[in-house]
């Protein structure tokens, strides 16, 4: 077969899926978002269908939402999913418009949660795009056994699938079809799991889709989700820590409990981080499934969790060690004006001497004037002396 012919191979898509990962407060989980994403699912609908070039994507979507972890991150401590799905039929698509409407619907989202948002009840994973997994389940012509020289065979007609954010220009080179079709997941030649940063591609053959999908939901997902997830709330603490150091300088001339508040919020919010991460560690350690490890294992390198998470510890290590020194930095200014006070009460106590000593040499001159100036003249020393002992403790 002619390299012509391997790049015309056609897969026949069933499902776009989308996932976007949010933080809420727990009161609107529940009756309110399941309305919230009932009405939302005609609006997407609508938006779609504004476009003919996508309108065969408004078929069908299906809008819902699951718990992930619970998270110490102010009012908002409960991290999900949103999960946007469309079931295409073998609709013809253009690949190149899936990341256009990935961008649409992450706009429709924002316009229907802006109030919420604002008032401080949910936040959504704006800063990555929405992850979209495509999947298929037949081809044409069909393909017998995706073993490695096959899946080599067919590299161009492959890769823009496997990526879907990526440019899709009809000259790329060996190198980048070569990149792209690395790490197929999947153990078995009648199916094909790629899996990249911001998108995924899925091939399952024939009943097997119907007969396996399941899995795919109950087994494949999970993990993305919680990775995505992960991501998510590691931007959001970067965030904090970033703006808990602009503030530090101000925050100096404040109390040190205020200090230590902030500091233990981040705590919380690393604690609660921390515990979702051991989640996806414990699944690599205990699961009984290779591909589920495998697949464990790929999501935490693609999205450079470790590395990410080396990052957070660094930067909550800077603020404690930050910390602390304000923290020294106020004990020796307490320290220096105990000091001071202790030689200015000293300063006293020698004055009250020195003053019972002049009462008594002036005892014998108690009827004369002189006795009154030099009385009145001690009275105005003392309350001078007094008023720069208290200047000076409290001055900076």
């Amino acid at each position: 077969m002619s390299q012509q012919e391997d790049s015309e191979l056609k897969f026949c898509e069933r499902h776009v899926r989308w996932f976007v990962s949010f933080l809420a407060e727990p009161g609107l989980v529940g009756e309110e978002l399941d309305s919230i994403c009932s009405t939302l699912e005609g609006k997407i609908e609508s938006a779609l269908v504004e476009d003919p070039a996508i309108d065969k994507l408004a078929l069908d979507v299906e809008i819902s939402w699951s718990h992930i972890a619970e998270m110490n991150l102010g009012e908002m401590t409960w991290l999900g999913v949103l999960k946007i799905q469309t079931d295409l039929g073998h609709a013809p698509i253009d690949i190149k418009e899936i990341q256009n409407v990935s961008i649409r619907l992450s706009k429709v989202l924002m316009k229907n949660f802006e109030d919420l948002n604002e008032q401080g009840r949910i936040m959504f994973d704006i800063d990555s795009p929405l992850y979209v997994i495509l999947s298929a389940d037949k081809t044409e012509p069909k393909v017998e056994s995706w073993d490695t020289p096959t899946i080599q065979r067919y590299k161009k007609a492959l890769g823009p699938l496997l990526g879907l954010y990526s440019g899709q220009w009809p000259d790329y080179n060996d190198e980048l079809y070569n990149r792209r079709i690395e790490n197929n997941l999947s153990n078995r030649t009648s199916e094909l799991h790629f899996y990249a940063r911001n998108s995924a591609f899925l091939y399952i053959e024939g009943e097997g889709y119907e007969k396996y999908w399941n899995y795919v939901e109950a087994v494949m997902d999970p993990p993305l989700v919680r990775a995505r997830g992960v991501i998510f709330v590691m931007l959001k603490l970067q965030e904090l820590i970033q703006r808990f150091l602009q503030e530090l300088p101000d925050l100096k001339t404040q109390d040190i409990s205020i200090i230590e508040e902030k500091q233990a919020d981040l705590e919380k919010t690393n604690r609660s981080l921390m515990q979702l991460i051991a989640v996806i560690r414990r699944e690599e350690m205990i699961n009984m499934r290779a591909h589920a490890r495998a697949l464990n294992d790929h999501l935490i390198n693609i999205f450079r969790i470790e590395e990410v998470l080396s990052h957070v510890t660094n930067a909550l290590q800077y603020i404690r060690e930050s910390v602390q020194l304000v923290f020294d930095e106020k004990n020796r200014s307490l320290q220096e004006r105990q000091e001071r006070l202790f030689l200015y009460l000293n300063i006293l106590l020698g004055a009250s001497i020195l003053t019972e000593a002049i009462n008594i040499l002036i005892a014998p001159y108690i009827d004369t004037l002189e006795y009154l100036i030099i009385r009145y003249t001690m009275a105005f020393s003392i309350i001078a002396i007094f008023g720069f002992i208290i200047y000076r403790i409290f001055k900076k």
